[in-house]
């Protein structure tokens, strides 16, 4: 299940891209975990998951309906897609991971 946090405090850069500052470090447990999910939804295989796929498996979890899963794939590339490119690095879904993980707790 993927958690969908509200968007963290935020800080810009001078490239205007996001900047976290209350980014928790992962354990090696939850890194590995992440980057085996990083996998999993990454379904054409191109080693980034763009925001359809995220979409697709917030869908899936049963927790959004359409719309709903949309929009909250579209706040997580707009707050976790670091570098611009329109999908997530492994390292950017590690980060929103550790985000969404320090939220739940």
């Amino acid at each position: 299940r993927i958690f969908c946090p509200q968007a963290p405090p935020i800080r810009y850069n001078s490239s205007s891209r996001i900047m976290f500052i209350n980014e928790k470090s992962l354990t090696d447990d939850q890194r590995q975990a992440a980057s085996e999910m990083h996998g999993v939804i990454d379904s054409n295989g191109d080693g980034a998951v763009s925001q359809s796929e995220l979409s697709f498996v917030l869908l899936a979890s049963g927790d959004y309906l359409p719309t709903g899963a949309l929009e909250a794939s579209a706040m997580v590339m707009n707050n976790f897609d670091a570098d611009g490119g329109g999908t997530l690095s492994e390292s950017e879904f590690s980060t929103f991971m550790s985000f969404a993980n320090s939220a739940e707790e």
